[in-house]
């Protein structure tokens, strides 16, 4: 079978230097990548169009779609490039890709009290909840470092940044004991992503989101039209 495909590129007029075409699949995009912008971004070009899109690395941009496709990236590219990957799927909206590429950002990540701040300030913009979650634990660990630091002044000051602090702390009063809670505030943001990929819903996003999923679990199941779940601690 034949498959339309859409030429996929980028203009010279940004920051990086030279304009580049990459081929990719309109139908493989709608399957693999459903729902996602780059998806949609491909549906309304026409056969073989190119569609200009600007202001990403070349390199990052194939081996996103090399992701989507099924492909292995690379442990080293991972780690050189895990914080564009998180760029790019934020933009495009590629949840998975996101979410491995956090996961990748976050173990190799050195948090110190000179880029703490920054890294926050990412994690907020990006709604990057794992990474909120480290360094907002690092902040309240190193807190007069911080304090002292040129950069305080620019710490993030958002709702779901209090919401973030404030369910540390109350993790930290559990004392790593293992408990039954039905508060989905003192789950840590892996404990709510596995939870909410449980319910078959969007993994990506802040905190607050998550625990909206988790709470209409629970509304759901309590007027018996849902199954809902156990919020029991693993």
């Amino acid at each position: 079978a034949t498959e339309t495909g859409a030429g996929l590129g980028k203009p010279a007029q940004d920051e990086f230097a030279t304009s580049v075409q990459v081929p990719a699949h309109k139908l493989i995009l709608q399957l693999c990548a459903k729902g996602s912008k780059l998806a949609s971004i491909c549906e309304k070009s026409e056969k073989a169009t190119p569609v200009v899109i600007s202001s990403v690395d070349p390199d990052v941009f194939r081996l996103m779609l090399y992701h989507v496709y099924g492909g292995n990236i690379a442990a080293t590219e991972w780690i050189d490039r895990s914080k564009d990957f998180i760029d790019a799927a934020d933009r495009f909206g590629l949840v998975n890709l996101k979410v491995e590429a956090e996961a990748w950002y976050v173990k190799h990540l050195e948090l110190s009290v000179h880029n703490v701040i920054e890294t926050l300030d990412f994690a907020e913009k990006k709604n990057c909840s794992l990474l909120k979650e480290q360094a907002t634990a690092f902040l309240l660990e190193n807190g007069e470092g911080v304090l002292h630091s040129n950069n305080f002044d620019y710490i993030p000051q958002s709702t779901n940044m209090m919401r973030e602090i404030i369910s540390l702390v109350l993790m930290k009063k559990q004392d790593g004991t293992k408990q039954e809670y039905g508060d989905p505030n003192k789950l840590s943001i892996n404990e709510l992503r596995a939870k909410v990929h449980d319910l078959g819903k969007d993994i990506d996003g802040p905190r607050s989101k998550l625990i909206d999923h988790l709470n209409s679990s629970l509304d759901l199941a309590a007027s018996g039209l849902g199954s809902g779940f156990s919020l029991s601690s693993v």
